[in-house]
């Protein structure tokens, strides 16, 4: 009898460990994925709003849904010229589905120079995140790639010149391992011009595409 009862007891015990969660070690509940501020994954973005896996910053699944949103799925649905976040204009994050631009443009994109410091929109201006920033304020502190500063020592500085600087507001101008095809020193396209800015296929030293 006493055995039964001692087992019952064990059998009890576990199963309120099981309910509480387990060891009741005091820890709260994990951050959800897009949260975490990992790059659960494995896609180069992190969290919401960056991932366009993630709906809010509560959702517990970072991993990308097909088919992509308008705004990550590399197609210019709105055939402005301008594909998906941070170039559209329409494109707010990632996960947006809408890449139709705005009636009124935003400030970064409207083709002026709104806060006086000559330079204009996304991604040459400092202040713009995005196409779809609508403050064109320089930060209090300038980026790496706006900085008048070569902070990688290869002999190029700031936005669109370094490859290493994908716009105006990068905070790092450190080169790739692989430099892409308008920063590599290569003839890509067999056009007799090489790089950014020789090269009329390339925007600028990181566009992957001479």
């Amino acid at each position: 009898m006493r055995h039964a009862l001692a087992v019952s007891l064990l059998l009890l015990t576990a199963l309120g460990l099981a309910a509480c969660g387990g060891s009741g070690s005091g820890k709260g509940p994990a951050a959800a994925q897009c949260a975490d501020g990992r790059d659960n994954d494995n896609d180069g973005l992190v969290d919401f709003p960056a991932d366009p896996g993630c709906s809010s910053a509560e959702d517990t699944d970072e991993t990308d849904q097909p088919p992509l949103a308008a705004c990550s799925d590399n197609l210019d649905n709105d055939d402005d010229g301008l594909i998906d976040f941070p170039a559209d204009p329409g494109c707010e994050f990632p996960a947006d589905n809408d890449e139709t631009d705005p009636v009124t443009p935003a400030a970064c994109s409207d083709g002026e120079d709104n806060d006086a410091d000559g330079k204009i929109d996304f991604p040459d201006d400092p202040g713009c995140d995005s196409a779809a920033d609508d403050d064109e304020t320089d930060p209090a502190s300038q980026p790496a790639c706006s900085d008048g500063e070569d902070n990688d020592a290869d002999g190029k500085t700031d936005f669109p010149a370094d490859p290493g600087c994908t716009s105006a507001t990068d905070d790092d101008e450190t080169d790739p391992a692989v430099l892409p095809a308008c920063g590599d020193g290569v003839d890509n396209d067999a056009d007799g011009k090489i790089d950014f800015p020789d090269d009329p296929g390339c925007d600028n030293a990181a566009d992957n595409d001479e």
